[in-house]
């Protein structure tokens, strides 16, 4: 029950998630989102931005589970998957919290973790990425980060 090993991530996904963050991050308070996208055993690509009404908050955000039900709907008619959530946190420390742990909407997805409330632009190097293993949440190294989450470009010149 772990994510496959490689995420891919449009650049129009991340484009759009670092736009949604400076909006909380100028309010100093923590937010959300889920990616979606296809993902079989070997890799899972984001390709959409879900962002449900949610209760943000200078430690912490909730996303009702009514409102995450509408926006969990809203995605099986375009028969995409979660692959990730995202979140940020206040300072530096992008490890997860007991919090976060318990709220992560499923074991397949990435979890990743932005530092300082999302505000832009984002250090790619502070961002913490979290598997499901055996034992838990577990935090990847920088390394191990670099390698699962790779970010596709815009267009391709050949």
């Amino acid at each position: 029950m772990t994510p496959p090993p490689i995420l891919l991530v449009s650049a129009n996904v991340w484009r759009v998630t670092s736009e949604l963050f400076s909006k909380y991050a100028s309010k100093r308070v923590e937010a959300g989102c889920f990616w979606y996208g296809h993902r079989d055993e070997e890799k899972a690509i984001a390709v959409l931005v879900g962002v449900p009404h949610q209760i943000s908050r200078p430690r912490n955000f909730e996303v009702p589970a009514d409102d995450l039900a509408r926006l969990t709907e809203e995605v099986i008619k375009l028969d995409l998957v979660a692959v990730a959530q995202v979140h940020s946190h206040p300072g530096d420390d992008v490890e997860h919290s007991p919090w976060d742990d318990s709220r992560v909407i499923s074991k397949r997805v990435y979890s990743i973790v932005l530092p300082r409330y999302g505000k832009n632009p984002i250090p790619l190097v502070g961002v913490g990425v979290h598997r499901f293993e055996d034992v838990g949440w577990t935090k990847l190294s920088r390394d191990s980060s670099k390698a699962a989450i790779r970010f596709l470009p815009d267009k391709l010149d050949t």
